[in-house]
């Protein structure tokens, strides 16, 4: 019973995807970078929402920034 629901992981990765996000003096991003998000289940999963992605564009609106999502599941890094 130690493991959480999925959802509940992905609510607590997004809290803190938010949480990194609202340092914006942290992140070094510059106009037109490329944000490629890479990973197994967890990123693949994401592509079915675009939380990440809206977060990501309201914390830097005037970036014009372009994000991919290369997640696979199952797959390994």
């Amino acid at each position: 019973m130690g493991l959480l629901p999925n959802s509940m992981k992905l609510t607590t990765f997004l809290l803190l995807l938010a949480a990194a996000l609202s340092a914006k003096a942290q992140l070094d991003l510059k106009p037109g970078d490329h944000i490629s998000i890479v990973g197994n289940t967890l990123a693949d999963r994401l592509q079915h929402d675009g939380t990440l992605e809206a977060m990501i564009h309201q914390a830097f609106p005037q970036h014009d920034l372009s994000v991919r999502n290369l997640g696979f599941a199952a797959d390994e890094l």
